[in-house]
C-alpha cells in the first residue's frame, strides 16, 4: 500500500528523486519542497528559488506558508537536515506557483480534476459512477462494489443526522464514527489501520464484505437512535453511538460473534471452492485441447504409415501411434472424471452457499435484535 502512494507521488515529478516522509501523528505524507523545486525547474540552485518563492508567496498573501512545516530528512552525505516540507495540498499549491514547463502537465491534470468535481457537484450520479469505476479498475468484484456504494449511502444518512443534531466539527465527526468501529471491532479507525497496515488509504475502501456489513449495521442503529432520541451536541451523540465494550457480553452478543467469525470462516471457505472450481474446468479445457492435439497428431502418424512399404520404417511410427493411443486413453478416463468432479463441486459449493447464507440470516436477525437491546439501554442510562 504504501509503496503505491509513494509511486503515484514520484510520477508526478517523472520518477525524479523526491523526498517523502510519513508523519504517523498527522496521518499524512510530507514532500521536500527543495526536492519539488529540484524536479520541476531543473534549477541548480533549488534552495535559492525555493526562498525566492517563498517571499514572493508570503508577500501575495499566500496561505501556502501556513502548511510548511520542518523535518530532518537524509541529505545526499547520508546526514540528517532538518528540511522544508508540506503535505499533498501544499506541494500542489506550490506547484501552481512555478512557472515551468514541467509544472504544466500538473496543472492542466489540477484543472481537470476541478472541472470533474464541479461537474460532479451539479450532478452527483456522476462521481457515483466515476466512484464505481474506479471500484472496477482497482479489480474489485461487483458483490463488493454494490456492499460498498451501500455503505457510502448509508454513511451520508448518518452524518446527515448528526449535523442535524449539532455536530459540525470535523474532529468531533471523527470521535463518533471511532465510537462505531469500536462497538464492532475493538478498535478506533487509526487502530484499525495500523490493523491493517494502511496509511493513507480508506479503511473501508480496505474492509471486505463482512466488515462493511458489521460497520452498516452499527452506522444503521446509531442512526435509528439519533433520528429517535435527537441528542445534541457531541456528548449527547457518543452516547447514542457508543457500546460499553467494558460491560459483561449478553449472550445475544456472544453468539452473534460466533456466528460473525463462523460467515467469515464460510465466506473463506467457499471462496476457495469457488478457485478449484475454476481450476477444474481450465484444467479440463486445457485435456481437451491435448486430446485434441494428440488425434491430429495420431492421423498424421496414420497417414505416414501407410505411405511406408517399408515395415522395418514403419515400426517407430506404429510405436509412436501406441504412444499417443495410450495418452488418448489417459486422457479420456481423465475428461470423463471431470464430469464427476464438477457435480460433487458444485454441490458442495450449493451447500456451502447454503450454509453461508443461513448464517448471514442468523446475522441480521441478531443485529436487529441487539440494536433494540442497545435502544433499551440507551432508555435506561437516560
Amino acid at each position: 500500500m504504501e509503496k503505491d502512494k509513494l509511486y503515484l507521488i514520484n510520477k508526478i515529478f517523472n520518477n525524479e528523486k523526491v523526498r517523502t516522509v510519513w508523519d504517523k501523528e498527522s496521518e499524512k505524507y510530507y514532500i521536500s519542497i527543495i526536492d519539488i523545486i529540484a524536479a520541476l525547474t531543473g534549477s541548480t540552485r533549488p534552495r535559492k528559488y525555493w526562498s525566492d518563492l517563498k517571499k514572493q508567496l508570503i508577500f501575495e498573501g499566500s496561505e501556502v506558508s501556513e502548511k510548511i512545516g520542518q523535518l530532518k530528512l537524509k541529505a545526499n552525505d547520508g546526514k540528517y537536515r532538518l528540511t522544508d516540507v508540506t503535505d499533498i495540498e501544499g506541494m500542489f499549491r506550490i506547484i501552481e506557483s512555478i512557472p515551468s514547463k514541467n509544472a504544466e502537465p500538473i496543472k492542466q491534470w489540477l484543472a481537470k480534476l476541478g472541472s470533474e468535481r464541479i461537474d460532479e457537484v451539479f450532478d452527483p450520479s456522476i462521481a457515483i459512477q466515476r466512484s464505481i469505476d474506479l471500484y472496477r479498475a482497482k479489480g474489485y468484484d461487483e458483490n463488493w462494489i454494490a456492499k460498498r456504494m451501500k455503505s457510502i449511502q448509508n454513511r451520508k444518512q448518518l452524518t446527515d443526522v448528526w449535523k442535524e443534531n449539532g455536530i459540525e466539527d470535523a474532529k468531533e465527526y471523527a470521535i463518533l464514527t471511532n465510537e462505531i468501529y469500536k462497538t464492532w471491532s475493538g478498535m478506533t479507525s487509526k487502530e484499525y489501520k495500523e490493523y491493517k497496515g494502511l496509511r493513507k488509504e480508506n479503511l473501508r475502501d480496505n474492509m471486505d464484505s463482512i466488515e462493511l456489513i458489521l460497520t452498516d449495521l452499527s452506522e444503521e442503529a446509531t442512526k435509528r437512535l439519533a433520528e429517535k432520541h435527537k441528542p445534541i451536541g457531541l456528548d449527547g451523540n457518543i452516547k447514542v453511538a457508543k457500546v460499553d465494550v467494558q460491560r459483561q457480553k449478553t449472550n445475544l452478543e456472544k453468539t452473534y460473534e460466533e456466528c460473525w467469525i463462523k460467515a467469515r470462516i464460510g465466506l473463506s471457505d467457499l471462496l476457495d471452492q469457488e478457485l478449484s472450481f475454476i481450476e477444474r474446468i481450465n484444467q479440463n479445457r486445457y485435456d481437451i485441447q491435448i486430446k485434441e492435439n494428440n488425434i491430429h497428431r495420431k492421423n498424421i502418424l496414420l497417414e505416414l504409415s501407410k505411405q511406408t512399404p517399408d515395415v522395418e520404417k514403419r515400426k517407430p511410427l506404429q510405436q509412436e501411434i501406441q504412444e499417443v493411443n495410450i495418452e488418448l486413453e489417459r486422457l479420456d478416463r481423465k475428461i470423463i472424471s471431470y464430469y464427476d468432479d464438477v457435480d460433487k463441486m458444485t454441490t458442495s459449493i450449493k451447500d456451502s452457499s447454503l450454509g453461508l447464507n443461513n448464517t448471514i440470516k442468523v446475522l441480521f436477525d441478531i443485529s436487529l435484535l441487539l440494536i433494540k437491546e442497545k435502544e433499551a439501554q440507551f432508555k435506561l442510562e437516560k
